[in-house]
């Protein structure tokens, strides 16, 4: 096992940039997510912590010494790739086996007649054998070691390529989107594999995806890349719950939050047609705002109970059975759209079906403030008046 840290890692293609002096510390036996939209440089950073793409500058380090030269076989590591890359006429088992024949025996002794007759070929297998039983155990698989890669799942072949990189006891253990050719039942049960298997081997995890549920499921941390820069390195929860900017605040979250235009005066925040008063604001350069579609509620026409009750158009409802979202706008900013999440509890769902008009209300406390560029303003005392004005 071991930590991982990169310096100002810098790659282009040509012209473009795919990484733009990328840093970021990654602790031993840690599970980290580089999560973001394709074409961001998340794979093209796992490949040059592999060694299978070289930097144009900066330095990878693995259990504190530069790797930048070394070559993938030397650095310890283990990649799963989306496309699993079992080689289909072997059995399960010699796929597994495959890294430990690779890397104990020399070419002569791989060869199907001289590994017959040969004593070093004759001692080691084995013992290589039995460690392969012993990972198929870990994984479940060990009633598959016969059969050939055509005759699995795509369950069962992700978990024979996890397998073949486990077998090697490998410093980091790298994952380039393993669950995407999966379907979602089964992204789910593997996704909890996944989870167990570093749980019980306490390896250190690199996990690439762009699906925001793995990372938030599964990680420590989540790295969160946009063209080539780290936008926030944080937990999960922290992520959700505190973003630095819209951009981190919008990919994280499902359904997406909800980014509003706002007004701010010496004592007030306008949201739409509503003024909120009485509050001792001190950021002249809050002009948008950022609400959790959780966060806010459907109220009735009289409750006063909200800092904030708007009026809502909604044009679209999707049932999903536990839950509602819908889709509107709000009074006093139509060109802004508002996605709301409604649950079945029993008041909600009576203001949902009611014919008459709807109105969404929420709290100050529950909103988050950032400027024109789409950076979280946290200012002390802004933030004291907020939660002040809630209580």
């Amino acid at each position: 096992m071991a930590g991982l840290e990169l310096r100002n890692i810098r790659k282009s293609f040509g012209s473009t940039d795919v990484l733009k002096g990328l840093s970021l510390e990654i602790a031993d036996g840690e599970f980290l997510s580089l999560v973001g939209e394709s074409g961001c440089g998340k794979s093209t950073l796992l490949r040059i912590i592999s060694g299978l793409e070289a930097p144009d500058s900066g330095e990878v380090l693995i259990a504190g010494e530069v790797v930048n030269t070394a070559s993938p076989k030397d650095r310890n590591i283990s990649m799963v790739f989306q496309d699993y890359a079992l080689y289909p006429h072997m059995s399960v088992a010699q796929n597994i086996a495959m890294p430990l024949i690779m890397a104990r025996l020399p070419l002569h002794a791989r060869l199907p007649l001289v590994n017959l007759v040969s004593p070093r070929a004759r001692s080691i297998k084995p013992v290589i054998a039995s460690e392969v039983e012993a990972v198929a155990r870990q994984l479940r698989i060990e009633h598959l070691l016969n059969r050939r890669p055509a005759e699995l799942s795509g369950g069962q072949r992700q978990r024979v390529a996890l397998g073949r990189a486990l077998v090697r006891h490998p410093k980091l253990f790298l994952m380039d989107e393993p669950l995407s050719n999966l379907d979602a039942k089964l992204r789910v049960e593997v996704r909890k594999e996944i989870t167990e298997l570093h749980q019980s081997t306490g390896y250190t995890f690199v996990y690439v995806t762009h699906d925001q549920t793995e990372a938030m499921t599964m990680s420590h941390r989540v790295a969160l890349l946009q063209k080539g820069e780290l936008l926030q390195l944080a937990t999960p929860s922290t992520l959700y719950a505190d973003p630095n900017s819209v951009s981190v605040a919008r990919f994280i979250g499902s359904p997406e939050i909800n980014i509003l235009p706002v007004s701010v005066g010496a004592e007030d925040l306008r949201v739409g047609t509503v003024v909120h008063p009485g509050l001792a604001f001190n950021l002249s350069s809050c002009v948008q705002i950022g609400l959790r579609p959780e966060a806010a509620r459907l109220v009735g026409s009289q409750d006063v109970s909200t800092d904030f009750k708007l009026a809502y158009n909604r044009h679209l409802s999707e049932d999903l059975g536990h839950e509602v979202l819908l889709h509107g706008t709000l009074a006093g900013v139509q060109d802004t759209p508002f996605r709301l999440r409604v649950s079945q509890a029993i008041g909600q769902r009576a203001v949902l079906d009611t014919q008459e008009e709807l109105f969404v209300g929420f709290d100050c406390s529950d909103l988050l403030y950032f400027d024109a560029q789409g950076e979280r303003l946290r200012d002390a005392r802004f933030s004291m008046a907020m939660r002040e004005a809630a209580q």
